[in-house]
């Protein structure tokens, strides 16, 4: 160290005081040094040092001693450091102990602002002060975020009972209740702060912990809010863990019963559950017709890329440890858990003070200087500019190593591939860079390949062509729209519900992984839920507070006759024929299947398709009988159904349909329908082994009832009834102890009535125990239908030559271009005059 910055260091070591904080702060051009209050004596031992570049965030550095880096392209920065918080006292955030004012020709490497701090008592909280800035921020690095208002939703600091008398500081807090509060240029405390040393966790046990690394043929995932999981008083979960991650061990055994091995987490990192407005205006929300507070449910707002959720936890300072608790008992039980990430956006929409901003850094900015708005949310963060990307692939590094989460689901994915200005690009940095990096080789990436750039006459829809496809696997909007279309009854859909059903061959064909790069899906967090599919034509957003005008209009769905609910026997069966249809399409189409949390019963949220904003139970799961019992046993029926997908290895292969393991057919055998006018569709499911038919499904999505004949079936060997959507519960899903056995010769024929589905499977008649309790359920589907006449190993795609897929490629494009059989015409009448037959 030379003589000058021997004499720096030393000056910088000085402590000066300043009075009270709620009377005074250190001056805008105090010099640079340690500002301590009077009020807290135990920051008066502090020294300051110089400090290192690198790493970004906090790091320790000795017993007593931390270094703090960070990227800020800003001719001032101060660290603020807050009075640690007593473990389970989950106290207000205090006033600050101590600010640190940085010496910008000493404390500063090229755009990296650094110290080091001696003396920090333990578990001490901070945050920054930028030059230009009117709050104090969040590091982007921090590992451990504090919530204040005693960890409870929905609630300002300021509103808590203990505040009688709040300083003159804190009357301008962003976390204190304004009403009339429009804009942030007052607001200069903080809404979370870091915690500078972790918590008291290093001597977590994950003891013999290990990735399941289930293959994603094997896959089925649930997609699950954690506080909704559980807050419900039904869940029968303590109320101190209802809505955390601790409730969610307590029912765990309700995702093993239903046969998920793969929970995906709707986002779990630090976000405000208050932030409501995408214009900042900060006032409390209600809405207009139940008078409720609104609120951030969703958390699709990050403030922190690597702090848990406080909120999750019984107590904000075990938060990581009740989370890697989870993650534990998850794969104790031999699921994985995904995470929900959110990297194309962050909180405070059109404002984005929690990140220090830094032009054309962390967000895309348009021609004219404004905030870019690609995620629809107010702010687009620049993902591809190397301060960002390091930080997106340093967080995902910290998830999977800190707490062993399996995988990613990249919400908004599109904003990954567009470079500053918006531009799409072929090779995105950030995606290549996530691919390569050793530390997230091993786990799963699931793409949401789109963004709300459409919006903007900038549309990004990268189903099929993500980058670096290979390693990707993406959310299938375009299954999900062809389901819906052809369940409901919409002429002309017969071929791409044949391409969906047989894994989207034009879609994934040079993919490593075949059809299980398409996570299959019929609804999700985000729009209707299943059951309000079936139940409502039009979205009541009402409840919003948007005039109805937020959330999607064309929702791909059919009442069934009525808006809502009815009591119109009627309607409600259709409905639950078309609950069923939804069901079995999923489980019987080449892909990853997921469900929503409460679809498996039929969950409603009123036909509201946006409830991001509802912490009620709209978005509560629903446990018991009540849940049980609806739409006839749905629950029972969801199932039973997914049991037979894993039972049965014909319906989770590697690869696409094609003429070696599936023979198409209309109502009558091999002749398949492909008109626009058809609404009928059958297929017959070959064992690639030998050949043998296994299984045999029909949709009949029209208005008209059919006379199906039902295909031959191996010598031997009778067909078995497993599904009639049509029939009601334990009949519609085919078990020993609770069912009727129907089992039908070859050549027969079956009566499908409208609207409905079926599915048969090859037996040996000799093996099944007609109307004779023998096992459980799922004991039953695995004697059935899991033995040595079933395929039961995949086989690769590797094992595809070229010239393989180029018949698959000639198979499909001759599929889709049959000429129509005009014997087998279709000549339903529409679905709206279909569904007023089906309901006079």
């Amino acid at each position: 160290m030379s003589r000058a910055e021997s004499s720096k260091a030393v000056e910088l070591h000085r402590v000066q005081s300043f009075g009270l904080l709620r009377k005074t702060v250190p001056p805008v051009d105090a010099s640079p040094g340690i500002w301590i209050a009077k009020e807290f004596p135990g920051f008066s031992n502090l020294k300051l040092g110089r400090g290192n570049p690198q790493p970004f965030g906090v790091s320790r550095v000795a017993s007593n001693a931390f270094n703090f880096a960070v990227f800020c392209r800003s001719r001032g920065v101060r660290l603020c450091l807050f009075p640690p918080l007593e473990c389970g006292t989950q106290g207000l955030l205090q006033d600050i102990a101590a600010e640190i004012v940085l010496d910008e020709d000493f404390n500063v490497t090229g755009d990296v602002w650094h110290c080091t701090v001696y003396n920090v008592p333990e578990r001490s909280l901070y945050g920054l002060k930028i030059e230009g800035v009117p709050r104090i921020i969040l590091d982007p690095y921090a590992k451990w975020v504090v919530s204040g208002a005693k960890n409870m939703w929905k609630v300002y600091e300021g509103e808590l009972e203990e505040v009688k008398v709040v300083s003159e500081y804190r009357e301008t807090s962003f976390t204190s209740k304004f009403p009339g509060l429009k804009t942030l240029k007052d607001v200069k405390f903080p809404f979370r702060l870091g915690l500078i040393s972790e918590p008291k966790v290093d001597d977590f046990d994950w003891e013999n912990d290990k990735p399941p690394q289930l293959s994603y043929e094997d896959l089925f995932i649930y997609e699950v809010h954690v506080r909704g999981f559980t807050m419900h008083s039904s869940s029968n979960v303590l109320d101190a863990k209802r809505g955390t991650f601790l409730g969610m061990i307590d029912r765990l055994d309700y995702l093993q019963f239903l046969g998920v091995n793969c929970i995906e987490l709707l986002p779990i990192m630090e976000f405000n559950e208050l932030e409501l407005c995408p214009f900042n205006e900060l006032e409390l929300k209600y809405s207009p017709t139940t008078n409720e507070r609104l609120c951030n449910f969703w958390g699709y707002s990050p403030i922190s890329f690597f702090g848990p959720m406080c909120k999750y936890s019984t107590d904000f300072l075990k938060v990581g440890v009740e989370l890697k608790m989870l993650v534990k008992e998850i794969h104790r039980r031999g699921m994985e858990v995904i995470l929900d990430v959110v990297y194309n956006h962050t909180a405070d929409a059109s404002a984005p003070f929690h990140f220090l901003n830094a032009a054309n850094v962390w967000y895309m900015h348009d021609e004219k200087g404004p905030y870019s708005n690609l995620s629809g949310c107010g702010n687009t963060f620049n993902c591809n500019h190397p301060i960002v990307l390091e930080l997106i692939v340093q967080s995902l590094r910290w998830w999977v190593s800190e707490y062993h989460v399996d995988g990613f689901r990249f919400d908004a994915a599109g904003i990954l591939c567009r470079d500053q200005d918006g531009t799409v690009l072929k090779r995105p940095p950030v995606v290549e860079a996530i691919v390569k990096d050793p530390v997230l080789k091993s786990v799963k990436l699931i793409a949401e390949a789109w963004d709300a750039g459409a919006m903007l006459d900038s549309p990004n829809y990268l189903i099929g062509s993500f980058p670096f496809g290979d390693c990707w696997l993406e959310w299938n909007g375009k299954f999900r729209d062809t389901v819906r279309h052809f369940i409901k009854g919409t002429p002309g859909m017969v071929r791409e519900f044949a391409k969906a059903i047989g894994g989207y061959f034009d879609l994934y064909s040079k993919r490593a992984y075949g059809p299980c790069h398409s996570v299959n899906f019929i609804a999700c967090h985000d729009g209707f839920s299943l059951y309000d599919l079936v139940a409502y034509d039009t979205k009541h957003n009402e409840a919003n507070e948007a005039g109805n005008a937020d959330g999607i209009d064309d929702n791909i769905s059919w009442n069934c006759g009525v808006e809502g609910d009815t009591d119109a026997e009627n309607v409600n069966s259709l409905r639950r024929r078309q609950l069923r249809n939804f069901i079995l399409a999923l489980v019987v189409s080449r892909g990853v299947p997921m469900i929503t949390m409460g679809d498996e019963y039929g969950h409603t949220k009123l036909g509201n398709n946006n409830t991001w904003c509802f912490d009620n139970e709209l978005n509560y799961l629903l446990f018991g009988e009540e849940a049980e019992q609806r739409h006839d046993y749905f629950l029972r029926f969801v199932r039973m159904a997914f049991a037979w997908r894993q039972a049965n290895r014909l319906l989770r292969l590697r690869q696409f349909m094609s003429w070696r393991d599936v023979q198409w057919h209309g109502y009558r055998i091999d002749h398949p329908d492909w008109s626009n006018t058809s609404r009928f569709l059958a297929f017959t499911l070959k064992n690639p082994k030998d050949g043998r038919a296994s299984i045999y499904v029909a949709f009949n999505s029209s208005s008209n009832s059919y006379e199906v004949q039902i295909p031959s079936a191996p010598e031997g060997r009778m067909w078995l009834r497993i599904v009639d959507t049509n029939l009601p519960s334990p009949n519609d899903f085919w078990s020993p102890e609770e069912s009727d056995t129907v089992l039908l010769d070859s050549n027969s024929k079956y009566c499908m009535v409208p609207f409905s589905a079926l599915a048969l499977h090859t037996v040996d008649p000799e093996q099944v125990v007609r109307g004779e309790p023998s096992t459980s359920n799922n004991m039953a589907i695995s004697q059935y239908f899991n033995s040595s006449s079933i395929l039961t190993r995949p086989v690769s795609m590797e094992s595809l030559v070229s010239a393989d897929l180029e018949e698959l490629e000639e198979y499909w494009e001759s599929l889709i271009a049959m000429p129509l059989d005009d014997n087998q015409s279709n000549t339903d009448n529409d679905r709206t005059s279909g569904a007023d037959m089906l309901t006079e």
